[in-house]
């Protein structure tokens, strides 16, 4: 489901078609990306996609209840100065982390892969 809801036909897809070996099942999809959100690097995000199966086997059986989780990690690094910048800090990463969720993470991850499942169950 995530492989075709998210890579489907782009150029990364051949690398999982070996026309040599012809059994190779996709067994797991994984996706991270990340990215720097200050030009100095201290603020980074992290749009991660994780699979499980209940075999790892590579059966081609499908289950309705393989479980898709969907994670976004803000981090800012660096110290602190004093305590009492921590709100601050905390205030920033709710900020980034509201604004890619509703922004980036439902429309560009959620919504493909909601759409690959609901398409392929019809």
């Amino acid at each position: 489901m995530v492989f075709e809801a998210l890579i489907g036909d782009a150029p990364i897809a051949n690398l999982l078609k070996i026309p040599d070996v012809p059994f190779t099942r996709i067994l797991d999809v994984q996706p991270l990306f990340g990215l720097s959100l200050t030009q100095s690097g201290d603020l980074q995000a992290y749009f991660e996609v994780k699979t499980r199966r209940r075999s790892r086997r590579g059966r081609s059986t499908r289950s309705r209840n393989e479980p898709i989780s969907l994670l976004l990690t803000v981090r800012k690094y660096g110290p602190l100065e004093k305590i009492d910048d921590l709100q601050d800090h905390f205030d920033l990463l709710h900020q980034h982390c509201e604004s890619l969720s509703t922004e980036r993470m439902v429309p560009m991850l959620l919504t493909p892969i909601a759409r690959q499942i609901t398409s392929s169950s019809a």
